[in-house]
Formats: C-alpha cells, sequence, structure tokens
C-alpha cells in the first residue's frame, strides 16, 4: 500500500516514540531519562502537528493504522 509523505512520516514518529518510551523504562541516570523525557515530547508534538494537515477520515485511518487509543 502506497502512503503520503505525511502518512510516512506519522508512522515513523510512532515508531520513534516507541523507542523512546522503551528506552525511559530501561534508563536509570535521572539527566538520562530526562533526555528521553524531552524526546519523548518533542517526537509527539511532531506526529500531532502532522496529524493536524490531514482531513478527518485520512486522520481516523492513520490513528487506526498504528493503533492509538483516544482518551
Amino acid at each position: 500500500m502506497l502512503y503520503s509523505p505525511t502518512v510516512t512520516a506519522i508512522m515513523g514518529l510512532n515508531g520513534a516514540h516507541d523507542s523512546a518510551v522503551l528506552q525511559l523504562t530501561r534508563v536509570k541516570c535521572p539527566a538520562r531519562k530526562a533526555e528521553y523525557e524531552r524526546q519523548e515530547l518533542r517526537i509527539i508534538n511532531c506526529l500531532i502537528e502532522l496529524l493536524d494537515t490531514l482531513p478527518d477520515e485520512e486522520k481516523k485511518s492513520v490513528l487506526k493504522a498504528i493503533k492509538v487509543e483516544m482518551q
């Protein structure tokens, strides 16, 4: 399946977010933990900004594809 560059970027950011969260669970050093938390926030910010550029139906489709649960 072919995706637009925006959707491809969102999927990549989702993977980067997963990696950042995994690192957060493993790190013990407070300074490194703070660094990973900042990275996670930057990644989520970029992901949200890109999602906002998509039409609603495409946004729902992308969120379903990356299995994001809206709370």
